[in-house]
């Protein structure tokens, strides 16, 4: 049961008032734990979230983890919609390239137009299996040096192996895998910790064989929107 201090009342009401308070507080923008593409409709972890939430940021993740096991099992919703790549990592959902859309709605076009090409037009552009790091730079001497940003590798010799027609589709999965989730596995593994306390990995195997993502961001988050024509 959930009690506020210096009040003796107990009940739905006010689980579901601490809720929406808390969940308001940690969801806050300002807080640095989590940023958003999409205006706020969808949010995804901050991979700087340790530079702007503070040291103590994984705690916050490990609860966040607790209370969305906590909403499972009182059957709450969170209220906020969250990334369908989290909560596949969450959950232990395998990670698509379309998951990319919801974080990075403009990198997913962007990339989706590989698709659309001829094969040898792929071939000319010769690109390697690797990914390079937003934030992360290399620099080289020079007069004044050089800065450019780190690739990685996205599987043994990416450096060397260029895309094909046939691996495209390896190649864009990794890549959103990469996008996703490299930045953030600190993120994650903390939120997953909070969430065992509720939804250990045989719930969680559970989860997987009978509930679609999109069915289970319903079950956790709540509808973003409600047509009472429906």
């Amino acid at each position: 049961d959930v009690a506020f201090e210096g009040e003796g009342a107990r009940g739905d009401a006010l689980r579901r008032e601490w809720f929406e308070l808390t969940l308001a507080e940690m969801f806050n923008p300002d807080r640095g734990l989590f940023m958003s593409q999409d205006g706020n409709r969808t949010l995804h972890p901050n991979r700087n979230s340790a530079t702007l939430a503070g040291p103590n940021h994984l705690a916050y993740f490990t609860v966040l983890g607790r209370i969305a096991g906590f909403a499972l099992y009182h059957h709450e919703h969170l209220g906020i919609s969250l990334s369908s790549a989290f909560l596949k990592a969450a959950f232990g959902y395998k990670i698509t390239f379309d998951d990319l859309q919801s974080v990075d709605p403009s990198l997913h076009r962007s990339q989706a137009k590989l698709l659309e090409m001829e094969s040898k037009d792929l071939e000319v552009l010769c690109i390697p299996f690797v990914a390079d790091d937003d934030d992360l730079f290399i620099y080289e001497a020079g007069s004044p040096p050089l800065k450019r940003k780190r690739l990685t590798e996205l599987k043994e010799g990416g450096e060397e192996e260029m895309v094909t027609s046939l691996t495209l589709p390896d190649f864009l999965q990794r890549f959103a895998h990469h996008k996703l989730l490299s930045s953030v596995q600190e993120q994650v593994n903390a939120f997953r910790k909070g969430l065992g306390v509720f939804v250990d990995d045989k719930l969680c195997e559970n989860l997987r064989s009978c509930c679609t993502i999109g069915e289970l961001q319903l079950l956790l988050c709540g509808a973003e929107t409600i047509d009472i024509d429906e």
